[in-house]
């Protein structure tokens, strides 16, 4: 009997090393963005598209934990098993997120599929979780915003409460409760008077909760059921102008509304309709260093920029069925960092992205 080894010559050794080769030359040919990559250059990375100015270039996307390892946007994964990271890891960090806040590289995400808060730290590569203990838990968080110290206030639909969490993720006290809320949907944080706005949606009473953050008082609510100016009807998100200013998106009646920091209203952003500078559904809002204002809309599957007046300026992304940077079938999480960096997140491609500003780029050379 011949026990000599057979070799493996029907295996297409050949096909494999062609692959790899050309595999590693795509990787050598396209680098990450980086400061020394011309806008240009960037090609469909580049938001707005063609032939309006760029404004933003899409740096990366995250679709689970294993995401922050460095190069998460290798391909060879994909080419060795046909999955993406991001489909291996979509339950690890990622499970339909709704709500994000970003505070100097740390995004947080309110999944509606995990009660926890998910946190991905991007400049540490770290990921962890907050408001999985026993004490201070949560149980069904629909929004969350991050104050000037690194300080975490999450809306708890279920507790009816704003949980509040330190820079360690540790529970530190409640803020409202049943007796304050019955349908909380959402929360941000003054800097400076360390106020805390809260939305809630009850039948009877469509209106923003104003507390003292460090002590949880309730100071005064404004806002009342309706469609004519300073009425709400199903708000759904907030954000704080830099000079006070209280941005409410209006759901249900599809526009933005400003008021000052005491609940006296002042415009309204958008009217109803799918052409620029309508919403279909608005989701999510923020502001930037430059008072800009960024509107999510799930339905449109864009991101438009406003500017604190409330003229339109653009938008980013486009409504798509196939995943790309950029593309989104249900838009909403939506935050801006204190260095420019915007974070989008999508509730159907499990992912979030993240954006850098072209102007830093421009001023880094």
């Amino acid at each position: 009997m011949n026990c000599r080894p057979r070799l493996l010559t029907a295996f297409p050794w050949h096909a494999l090393v062609i692959g790899l080769t050309l595999w590693l030359g795509a990787c050598a040919e396209v680098p990450p963005p980086g400061p020394e990559t011309s806008v240009a250059a960037m090609g469909q990375r580049v938001f707005p598209a063609e032939p309006a100015q760029a404004q933003y270039v899409f740096e990366r996307a995250l679709y689970g934990r294993n995401d922050l390892m460095p190069n998460p946007n290798t391909g060879f994964m994909t080419f060795l098993t046909g999955k993406s990271r991001g489909q291996e890891t979509l339950a690890e960090g990622l499970a339909r997120p709704q709500a994000i806040a970003v505070h100097q590289g740390r995004v947080f995400v309110a999944n509606a599929m995990d009660a926890a808060i998910s946190v991905f730290d991007l400049n540490q590569r770290r990921f962890y979780k907050v408001g999985d203990q026993t004490t201070g838990a949560l149980r069904a968080p629909v929004g969350l915003s991050v104050n000037r110290a690194g300080e975490l206030f999450v809306a708890d639909a279920a507790a009816q409460a704003v949980l509040v969490y330190d820079t360690t993720g540790r529970y530190v006290r409640r803020i409202g409760g049943p007796r304050w809320f019955t349908h909380l949907t959402n929360v941000t944080v003054e800097a400076k008077t360390k106020r805390v706005y809260a939305l809630d949606q009850d039948d009877a009473r469509q209106q923003v909760r104003v507390f003292d953050g460090l002590d949880g008082t309730h100071l005064f609510d404004f806002g009342a059921p309706g469609n004519g100016p300073g009425q709400l009807d199903q708000p759904v998100d907030l954000a704080l102008g830099l000079q006070g200013q209280v941005l409410v998106v209006d759901g249900g009646n599809l526009r933005v509304q400003v008021f000052d920091a005491d609940g006296h209203f002042i415009r309204s952003i958008g009217r109803p309709g799918k052409q620029p500078g309508e919403f279909a559904r608005p989701k999510e809002i923020a502001v930037d260093a430059q008072s800009q204002v960024y509107v999510a809309d799930s339905a449109l599957g864009t991101v438009q920029v406003f500017t604190s007046q409330g003229d339109y300026l653009y938008a980013i992304g486009t409504r798509s069925q196939s995943d790309a940077p950029g593309h989104y079938l249900i838009s909403g999480g939506l935050a801006v960092d204190t260095d420019g960096r915007l974070v989008v997140a999508d509730q159907w491609f499990g992912k979030l992205e993240v954006f850098r500003p072209v102007r830093s780029h421009a001023n880094s050379n």
